[in-house]
């Protein structure tokens, strides 16, 4: 790293795994640890996996060998998947591993970004959480800063509602007689009570997370096809696990290779690349009719594994589009009525970062910026200190927060050569434009999420970031050999001769 740029400052918002590996890898890389901080709101690392964040049952999507840091093993078979408790403790330990506990501010949330346009640097206002001796919460605003780079690291945001929900919240005189709540606040004393009390529960969602709600009572032997009532508007497609993630005898292994030179049929035509590989059996459709049957935006590229797809098969599920409340269940547009005790909403979650204010110059920015291409796909042009790590999507795991590090480095030292401007031209120019901070990639059906993935790596091989064989050594090694030890390789001489 360049002397001039050692006393740069670099503030991380979100411990979890990306955030760690990306704060480990800027030290590793000669970046000064006194000059990083991570902030995280909650009271434990770990992001998704935290005991406070993780609901019950959560597991990984993807087997161990996918979620490992940079040089850091994680315990037990690597081609099983780990409970959020594993991924927790794993964590935990990696923070000990690299000796970066000391650069962790727990308990701290960023509420308000301030951008100075003439120092290109930002300053953060955050409510810090502590408690008296009686147990009371107590909270404070502090000011830190001034930060040369902001890196949010922290995907997942406020729970996200259907509307009618946060009317039915705010009126004091409910319809709705029973309990409202949202996936991401499921723990084993609600699932308890369901069972103890032989509640009728309606699970609300056809994504991951409303299977695994799914699964979550099918495993604990509750009568799923009476007490359960599984609610979408419109099927989902998923992935076979073991098709992506496998034991690697000779068949299963061609097979996966010769899905990955499908991929790129994703760029020609979406939905013809999810009719391949529905011929080829490696992906399964929830039931239900839509308008399309082969709808590629309904295909998040999430993975289900041989008792997910026996729990699902268990819980027929109802096709209808939800509208209010009534006194005993939900409302449906065409008039039906879902009875129901408990009602859980597995409907993903808002973009963070919404929910920081920002100010540029004292002055609050248009919240149109979040629905722009971000520069590079991880730069905000309006506010080119603001680095976003979910749309820098390079590849699985907390590995890609070694790219993001990698990158960090070369952006600060030609940072100041460049303008909003320019900034914004070159990201006008890229070729996924759905790739914004305000679509969650993970979250929304607005598009095709393995399309726009295909998409974003064909922007960085254009822009000279990374080369079409690295990116295919990469993916040959996770879905075919079942290896998973280092990112694709980024090199930055192209992009500087560009520059």
């Amino acid at each position: 790293m360049k002397q001039k740029d050692s006393n740069k400052r670099i503030a991380i918002i979100g411990a979890g795994w990306a955030g760690l590996q990306t704060a480990s890898s800027l030290i590793k890389f000669g970046f000064d640890a006194k000059n990083i901080v991570i902030f995280d709101e909650r009271e434990k690392i770990g992001g998704t996996f935290s005991p406070d964040c993780s609901y019950t049952d959560l597991k990984l999507h993807t087997p161990r060998l996918a979620a490992e840091c940079l040089n850091y093993m994680f315990p037990g078979d690597k081609d099983t998947r780990a409970t959020a408790i594993e991924v927790y403790r794993y964590l935990e330990s990696y923070v000990d591993f690299v000796g970066i506990r000391d650069i962790i501010k727990l308990n701290q949330k960023v509420i308000s970004l301030e951008y100075n346009s003439r120092s290109k640097k930002a300053i953060l206002i955050l409510e810090v959480k502590s408690y008296n001796k009686e147990g009371g919460k107590i909270i404070k605003k502090k000011q830190e800063g001034p930060f040369d780079m902001i890196v949010y690291s922290s995907i997942i945001g406020p729970a996200n509602y259907p509307r009618f929900v946060y009317a039915e919240k705010e009126n004091e005189q409910r319809k709705f007689e029973g309990v409202i709540i949202h996936s991401s606040q499921v723990r084993s004393d609600l699932v308890d009570a369901v069972l103890r009390e032989n509640k009728k529960v309606t699970i609300v969602g056809g994504g991951k997370s409303g299977v695994d709600m799914c699964t979550i009572f099918c495993n604990r032997g509750y009568q799923t096809n009476k007490n359960i009532n599984w609610l979408y508007r419109s099927p989902y497609w998923f992935a076979k696990y073991e098709v992506f993630f496998h034991h690697r005898s000779f068949i299963a292994q061609l097979r996966a290779f010769l899905l990955l030179l499908t991929f790129p049929f994703f760029c020609v035509s979406s939905d013809f690349a999810l009719f391949v590989w529905w011929l080829t059996g490696c992906v399964i459709r929830m039931p239900g009719s839509s308008l399309k049957y082969f709808d590629s935006k309904r295909f998040r590229f999430a993975f289900l594994d041989e008792n997910e797809r026996r729990a699902v098969s268990m819980n027929p599920p109802i096709v209808g589009d939800p509208v209010g409340f009534t006194s005993g269940g939900l409302k449906l547009k065409d008039g039906r009525v879902v009875l129901s005790d408990v009602i859980i909403f597995a409907t993903s979650y808002k973009v963070g970062f919404s929910s920081i204010k920002i100010l540029k110059d004292d002055c609050e920015v248009d919240p149109q910026i979040f629905n722009k291409v971000l520069y590079d796909h991880a730069i905000l042009p309006e506010i080119p200190c603001v680095f976003i790590g979910h749309t820098f999507l390079t590849c699985n795991g907390p590995l890609r927060g070694v790219n993001i590090a990698d990158y960090i480095l070369h952006y600060l030292e030609r940072q100041s050569s460049l303008t909003e401007v320019d900034m914004r031209t070159k990201a006008n120019k890229l070729q996924a434009k759905h790739w914004t901070l305000g679509n969650n990639a993970l979250f929304t059906s607005e598009f095709c999420y393995p399309k726009e993935l295909m998409t974003v790596s064909l922007d960085f091989w254009l822009l000279g970031y990374i080369s079409l064989m690295d990116l295919f050594r990469y993916y040959f090694n996770l879905f075919v050999m079942g290896i998973h030890k280092l990112p694709p390789r980024f090199s930055f001489s192209k992009a500087c001769a560009r520059n």
